[in-house]
């Protein structure tokens, strides 16, 4: 397994991820590049199997429907964002597979979902996967 580093530039999001750190007793450094994030880097032996930035399907298929929708409620707040006035959210991801996997939970969990693919201009970029997330009833 590698060493997991993530680069958080929201002040919110820091709290949460220091606190989430200390609370599970996980060793961590903080890095502050001159881009003006935070890098938060854990040494690989102390990454536990649930920390990753590819989500893990298996153990989404095994929660509960209650957990399911805990875990879509999360995602506006770490990549996504709610248009005004939408009944719904949108999670944003250059990751294919975790944009399946929400998808296919948020179908598990009573919601509809859909995946809208967005080539980048920038040659360097990844391509963005925006999923669409609502309430069906």
């Amino acid at each position: 397994m590698e060493n997991f580093v993530d680069k958080i530039n929201k002040f919110a999001l820091k709290n949460i991820v220091t606190e989430l750190l200390e609370g599970l007793n996980i060793p961590y450094n903080i890095q502050r590049p001159s881009d003006g994030r935070t890098k938060f880097v854990v040494l690989a032996r102390y990454v536990p199997w649930f920390i990753s930035k590819e989500f893990n399907l298996s153990f989404l298929l095994g929660a509960s429907t209650e957990a399911r929708a805990v875990f879509l409620s999360e995602l506006v707040h770490w990549d996504g964002s709610r248009p005004t006035n939408s009944t719904g959210f949108y999670y944003y991801t250059t990751h294919a597979k975790n944009a399946s996997t929400v998808a296919t939970i948020a179908h598990l969990a009573g919601y509809s979902a859909s995946i809208i693919e967005k080539p980048r201009a920038e040659a360097e970029w990844s391509t963005r996967y925006n999923v669409f997330i609502r309430a069906t009833a």
